[in-house]
Formats: structure tokens, sequence, C-alpha cells
């Protein structure tokens, strides 16, 4: 399987943008910059596509972890954190931080947890990333009859 994206660049560093699209069509000439927008123009950065990535990967993950353990979950919440510092003068991701909360009826925390910790440890992104990668699990009870509703 190969997923690919492209990304068109024009301008500085400073002043400049980009537009990003990928081969599915999903996001098609999204608008990019380098650092924090000062525009008019909502626009996305590398890095925050990055935490969208992380979030999104391990969001599925922690799917496949609890429906191989027959674990149901009413939804799963990901927030995904990307540090940046510059190292030697040049910018780099040195830690990501998840925050996971799982809403399930009538949870059995440590189970629930224990599946979250080994979707981290089973996420594409995740497992091919340098930076160091820490997770905060949450398991919230909901009541079973808004969980169906």
């Amino acid at each position: 399987m190969k997923r690919t994206a492209s990304a068109v660049w024009k301008g500085g560093v400073r002043v400049g943008e980009g537009t990003v699209t990928t081969s599915s069509g999903v996001i098609s000439k999204l608008i990019y910059t380098a650092g924090s927008s000062s525009g008019e123009v909502p626009c996305i950065t590398p890095s925050e596509m990055l935490a969208a990535a992380e979030a999104s990967c391990i969001a599925v993950s922690v799917a496949r972890e609890l429906e191989t353990v027959h674990l149901p979950a009413e939804s799963i919440e990901t927030v995904a954190e990307v540090l940046i510092e510059a190292v030697r003068k040049v910018p780099e991701i040195t830690e990501v931080h998840l925050d996971v909360t799982v809403h399930a009826a009538d949870p059995d925390t440590k189970e629930y947890e224990k599946a979250m910790h080994r979707a981290k440890n089973h996420c594409l992104i995740t497992r091919n990333l340098k930076a160091k990668v820490t997770m905060k699990a949450h398991v919230v009870a909901v009541e079973p009859a808004l969980a169906h509703a």
C-alpha cells in the first residue's frame, strides 16, 4: 500500500506559503505556512499536520486494540501535542505528548488502559518517530442510556 501527498511552496520562508494535496483528494490545495499565520487566511503548518496524523493514528490504533479484546467504546478522543525546539540552531521535534480519553459504559479501567498503551506501541506513526512519545490515558464512564442515544 502506498499513500502520497504533494506540496507546492511559493516565496520565502517568512512570507511564503504553500498548498498540500493528498492522493485521496480529501485534502486539496490546503494552505500551509512555515510558522504561525498572521494573515487572514486560515492555514496549517507541517507540525500541525504531523500532530493530526499522530492523533488520528492513535485513535484508530486504540479502537483496534479495544476491538481485539472485546472492549466496547462509545468514543475515543485523542490530542497530540508536538514539541519543537531549536537543537543546534535547527528546529527539531523533541517530543510528542498524547492525551487519550476513551468513553465507555461501565469500563474496566485497567483493561482499557492496557489496551490504550498497547495501541501506542502499535501505531504506525508513533513507531516511526524519532522523538520521545509520552501518553496519558483516561477512561470515562458514560451512562448506558447515553452510550446508545
